[in-house]
């Protein structure tokens, strides 16, 4: 399969429901902006996955490694796995299981990937442009954006 087919997997698990409910309640785009989401389609092609493995749990675990790799707020790792367990009706997730069962398939994924988590922001500005999607619209306001700052309150969080 081309690239073209593994983007229109990827944008068809994007537009599913549960990934939709997902970025609606992400209101400040922390969880899941343009470039993290672009991070998550290179982490797919890194894997290797097959078309049946374009779905909601390896988006999840792409998701988490991403935060895991380039962010810095440990507490958006959790709202990914929370959301995962709660839209998979895996809750409550105090029962540990479902939560270290996710946390050892995170490391299979990551092994999958041959250990490669970095992705350079010139290739996710070159999906941007080759694929066009409603999903690059997708950017935090700078109070979320980067290293911890000194910056007002954001007002959609109020």
């Amino acid at each position: 399969m081309s690239v073209d087919n593994y983007i229109g997997l990827f944008f068809s698990l994007l537009d599913g429901e549960e990934v939709q409910y997902f970025l609606k309640n992400d209101g400040c785009n922390v969880l899941a902006d343009k470039y993290i989401l672009a991070s998550v389609f290179v982490y797919f092609l890194r894997a290797k996955l097959t078309e049946d493995e374009y779905n909601l749990r390896n988006f999840f675990l792409a998701l988490y490694l991403c935060h895991e790799i380039c962010e810095e707020i440990d507490e958006y790792k959790d709202e990914i796995v929370d959301y995962y367990l709660n839209i998979r009706r895996l809750f409550p997730p105090s029962t540990n299981q479902h939560f270290q069962k996710f946390m050892e398939d995170r490391f299979l994924f990551l092994k999958r990937m041959c250990y490669k988590g970095h992705i350079h922001r010139k290739l996710c500005e070159k999906l941007f442009i080759l694929f066009p999607h409603v999903v690059w619209n997708r950017t935090r306001p700078l109070q979320h954006g980067g290293a911890h700052r000194c910056l007002p309150s954001c007002k959609q969080c109020l």
